[in-house]
């Protein structure tokens, strides 16, 4: 008799879909319904260097996302886009790159 659990993704429990993604996590064998799943269950419940390596990864990505954001909107301001009928989105538009730039720093 099969599991019940074999058709279910290891981390959300939904289904595996057509295309699942198999990792050995802390010896045994997972399956998991997307990549971003099995980098938050190794980042959960790895052992040795599995976590920090996913959480690396976790960060590098974050980091890459957050900084394309900061280059969109800082070439929306140079670029002069803003007239003067919209001078008042500007101080918003400081704020929002300064609060994307904080945690990439």
């Amino acid at each position: 008799m099969k599991n019940s659990l074999e058709n279910f993704c290891s981390h959300c429990l939904l289904s595996l879909g057509s295309h699942p993604t198999q990792r050995i996590v802390n010896g045994e064998e997972h399956a998991f319904c997307c990549y971003g799943c099995c980098l938050a269950f190794q980042v959960k419940h790895g052992s040795r260097e599995e976590p920090e390596a996913a959480w690396l990864l976790v960060r590098l990505g974050i980091g890459g996302f957050l900084s394309m954001n900061i280059m969109l909107f800082s070439l929306l301001l140079y670029s002069g886009t803003f007239d003067v009928a919209d001078s008042e989105m500007l101080p918003k538009f400081y704020w929002l790159l300064g609060i994307f730039a904080t945690p990439v720093m």
